[in-house]
Parts: C-alpha cells; structure tokens; sequence
C-alpha cells in the first residue's frame, strides 16, 4: 500500500495558513488595518474570503474548505487573544464623563480656593491647600485623558 501526497493541497494549506497568519497580523497592528476592523468590518471579510477563493482556485469543495479552515486560523488566534485583554472604554460616553469630571473638578476648586482664602487656622489651612492641590491635579489628568495624552503615574 502506497501513501501519495497530494502536493497541490498541502501548498493550498501552507500558503492559506500564510496568509491568514499575515492578514490577521495586518489587522492587528496596522494604521489601515485598525481602521478597517473598527470602520469597515466587511471590507475584512470580502478580502480575506477573496483571496482564500483565489488560493483554492480550481480545487474541489474540499480543497476550498480546507483553505478556508487554514486562512481563519491566524483571524481566530487574533481574535482569541484580543478577548483576554482588557478593554479601554471608549466613545462619546466616556468623553462626556471627563467633561463632567473636569468641570466638577473645577467647581471644586473654586470652593477650596474660597475656604483656604478666608482660613485662619494653619492646620485646616494646610489641609484645604492639599486637598486643592489634588483638585488641581485631578482636573490635569482629567483634561489629559480627554486629549489622549493621559499617562499612568506610578
């Protein structure tokens, strides 16, 4: 009994395990490929299942399907590994938030600046400057994190 390897559909395999692997990466970590995944999810999917046809191009059902299987396994890892990170909230919600945070933080500020203004006594007069210092700082991160500039401190 003789075992025939059919070339033509291992190279189908290793090239659609190629390019899964490269377009899954593409994806990941591309200006272009960022967008497209946020934006223009169908654009993702007519590519990568377009040139999966090419690749099984005159093959039978099986030889499609089997390249179809090889090419989804780098987009499945991606995908799988994206779902393990945690996930940074995002959208007008979390901007409208920062702008109520910055303005409550300012209104707080004022208040503090009033009280320390008209304080006798040094210890609360301590006490008040550092908790508007912290007003202050708190208004800073605030405004940074609506810009984008935002940077963990440790």
């Amino acid at each position: 009994m003789e075992i025939l390897a059919d070339w033509s559909l291992i190279g189908r395999c290793f090239l659609a395990l190629l390019w899964g692997g490269l377009w899954a990466l593409f994806l990941q970590y591309h200006r272009m490929g960022l967008f497209l995944v946020k934006e223009r999810t169908w654009i993702t999917v007519v590519v990568g299942v377009g040139v999966d046809l090419l690749i099984a191009f005159g093959g039978d059902w099986w030889t499609c399907a089997a390249v179809i299987v090889f090419s989804s396994i780098g987009i499945i890892a991606r995908s799988l590994i994206n779902e393990q990170r945690p996930r940074l909230p995002s959208g007008y919600k979390v901007l409208w938030g920062l702008e109520d945070a910055m303005a409550c933080s300012l209104e707080l500020v004022g208040i503090l600046e009033g009280l320390v203004e008209g304080e006798q006594d040094g210890k609360r007069v301590v006490g008040m400057s550092q908790a508007l210092r912290l007003a202050h700082r708190l208004n800073e991160l605030a405004r940074d994190a609506r810009r984008g500039e935002y940077q963990r401190r440790k």
